[in-house]
């Protein structure tokens, strides 16, 4: 039998030309957003960035450090075992296409965060000392990016059982709280964490009609 690394080798594989266009068409788009940023960075001219760093920052309370610190630290320890058992569970029910959607949606975003932060290299803000500090590069936002490819798959999935609306609200609401989150600690521009909501949307949706391509129906777990 094969395993599920098997399996999501085998259609990267199949379908490398694909995938590499899906990465290239999502950098294109990425690299001018991010140039334009940089360029309202530097010349001051748009600064909304730090304009809604400032206010966020303005509105903050021993409180609420305490309630992002603490959600940033448990979603750190549970998003991996979540990941690996939405893919090993869908695995266990049979659903290998599944699964192996599940997992390049979020194994990609993993991959294509990475390759833009090094190739953007934008250094993080310095407005204030955030209460719980990063030390990688800004752009764009990881924490966006994977849990937007996560919301995105975990929403697709979905869509076609019964759960369709609480996924729905649950996966958005998570993705906007870790996004306001990265806001709120003072380690992403808004700007970083629009890049990866944007990057990880299209790379899941990309990656939805690739799939769909191949086959008569949908993704859906019924």
């Amino acid at each position: 039998m094969k395993t599920q690394f098997d399996i999501l080798l085998s259609w990267t594989r199949q379908h490398f030309w694909q995938i590499a266009f899906l990465f290239v068409g999502i950098m294109l788009p990425l690299a001018l957003f991010g140039k334009l940023a940089d360029e309202i960075h530097e010349g001051d001219s748009l600064a909304w960035d730090n304009s809604i760093l400032n206010f966020i920052h303005h509105h903050a309370t021993p409180f609420w450090d305490w309630v992002f610190i603490n959600a940033e630290r448990t979603g750190g320890v549970l998003t991996i075992p979540f990941i690996f058992a939405m893919i090993f569970g869908l695995r266990f029910l049979k659903r290998a296409e599944n699964s192996t959607y599940f997992a390049l949606a979020v194994v990609g975003a993993y991959v294509l965060n990475a390759l833009s932060k090094m190739f953007f290299q934008r250094e993080r803000p310095s407005l204030w000392i955030s209460p719980l500090p990063e030390t990688n590069f800004s752009f764009p936002s990881g924490h966006s990016m994977v849990s937007m490819a996560v919301a995105a798959a975990f929403i697709e999935l979905s869509w076609n059982t019964k759960w369709r609306w609480p996924v729905l609200i649950i996966s958005l609401l998570s993705t906007l709280f870790i996004g306001f989150s990265r806001l709120y600690l003072g380690v992403h521009y808004p700007s970083d964490v629009l890049g990866g909501w944007s990057a990880g949307l299209i790379w899941t949706c990309g990656l939805h009609l690739i799939f769909k391509r191949g086959r008569k129906q949908p993704i859906a777990v019924s």
